[in-house]
This record gives C-alpha cells, structure tokens and sequence, in this order.
C-alpha cells in the first residue's frame, strides 16, 4: 500500500506543478549510502547539489535505512 500511496503522491505533484508554472524539473540521483568519490561520507554535500541544481522533484538511489 505504501508504493501505491506514494505513485499517487507524486502524480500529485507532478499535476499540481504543471498548473503552476510552465516547467518541471525533475532529478534522480544515486547517492552511493552518502558517500561521495573522495570516500568521504556527507550527505549535506548531496544536499547542498541538490538545492543548487533548483529541482522541483528528486528521486534517489541507494539510500540506507538508519544511518
């Protein structure tokens, strides 16, 4: 029920977002569980490209559960 639920939130948003303006903008981003190529883990950096990249909708891989 949890994946229905959440198909259906974004569909959501997705409809909303194109009645209030012209574009989407939609990321997905593999986030390796918050480490990045220097081996260093820091998920405020995925954050911080995430803010800069100006998305409306981010999808992301590899993300743990927990940390």
């Amino acid at each position: 029920m949890n994946k229905i639920f959440s198909i259906i939130i974004i569909c959501f948003l997705i409809l909303f977002n194109s009645f209030a303006q012209e574009k989407l903008t939609v990321m997905t981003y593999n986030i390796h569980h918050g480490e990045g190529i220097d081996t260093v883990f820091d998920l405020d950096r995925i954050g911080d490209l995430i803010k800069d990249n100006d998305v409306d909708l981010a999808g992301f891989q590899e993300v743990d559960k927990g940390i």
